[in-house]
């Protein structure tokens, strides 16, 4: 499922890059090779200067997806031409590139959300087991005690040691939450004064109200805010949020550009709005994710992870 989502985010965002319905989706593409990326990285910020030569506010902007932008402008195909470049392998790998760059963010932004969801998990373990811990040995402090005390008649010692018993073996019994570990012990303690038949009146009602205020305070404390464990699915749930708040980010960015005519601004935000149903339509349908590129794209990005991240979202000064 979270594959799946993934998958189908980076699809959708390589579509709006891309384009829909030209001439290089129908062509067959082979992989990049080390060369061709190494002539793309050298070329590249030539490409943007040029970008910005024609539009002087376009260098505030990313100038990946606004170049995907001028897939066709006749006057960028013909620069390319003169750059040696064929614009179909051109656009294939800008497109391919931005794409795994999107799908080493959308991984690493998972394995932090599962390594802190895996950390708060481990903390909560050890915070059971300390609690744990504690209670057991209070609780043997508290049967050597009765166990010792010659004034309670021996049927009750009995009784009284029986249920303090059963209360220790809950402890035992397997993970529970703090709050049923603790509410365990009120319960037994409760029980141990309630059941001791040698125990005036006024201290028992005294002893009963101590431990009823630490219920209280206990009841409070558990209401304050913790550190939540992430499910799977709320993972999901913030990586379509981010990938919304995306959407609308791009749009307004878009919108507000003034330096951007208005032909090539009406085509951005056309492939943006099919890039977005596009997403929602194939999110709903859970099927089998494919591929995103070709495997020895992904590891040539991922040996170029840094420079292609400059070269890409850097802001020039």
């Amino acid at each position: 499922m979270k594959k799946h989502f993934v998958a189908t985010v980076l699809w959708g965002l390589a579509f709006f890059l891309a384009g829909s319905g030209g001439a290089a989706e129908k062509m067959e593409q082979s992989p990049f090779t080390n060369t061709e990326l190494e002539q793309f990285i050298t070329d590249y910020p030539t490409f943007t200067q040029w970008s910005s030569k024609q539009n002087p506010m376009v260098d505030t902007m990313h100038g990946s997806w606004v170049l995907a932008g001028l897939r066709y402008n006749k006057d960028f195909i013909t620069y390319l031409k003169e750059k040696k470049w064929d614009p179909e392998r051109f656009f294939y790998m800008l497109n391919h590139i931005n794409t795994g760059l999107l799908v080493n963010a959308a991984e690493k932004k998972q394995a932090e959300m599962k390594a802190q969801t895996e950390k708060n998990q481990q903390k909560s373990q050890q915070e059971m087991a300390a609690s744990n811990q504690r209670m057991r040995a209070q609780m043997a402090v508290q049967q050597e005690q009765i166990r010792t005390n010659p004034y309670i008649h021996p049927a009750q010692k009995e009784r009284i040691l029986a249920s303090m018993k059963t209360s220790s073996a809950s402890l035992n019994a397997g993970p529970v939450s703090m709050n049923e570990q603790q509410n365990n012990w009120f319960n037994s303690q409760e029980q141990a004064i309630r059941n001791n038949p040698y125990m005036h009146p006024m201290q028992r009602n005294q002893a009963l109200s101590q431990l009823q205020q630490a219920r209280n305070a206990q009841k409070q404390n558990a209401a304050m805010p913790v550190a939540k464990s992430l499910t799977q699915e709320e993972m999901q749930s913030d990586m379509q949020q981010l990938h919304k708040q995306w959407y609308v980010n791009q749009k307004q960015s878009i919108e507000a550009n003034v330096a951007i005519p208005p032909p090539q601004k009406k085509w951005m935000l056309d492939r943006l709005q099919e890039q977005e149903k596009y997403l929602k339509e194939s999110t709903s349908r859970q099927s089998v994710a494919q591929p995103i590129i070709p495997g020895e794209e992904q590891s040539l990005i991922n040996d170029n992870q840094s420079r292609l991240t400059d070269l890409f979202f850097k802001k020039k000064s």
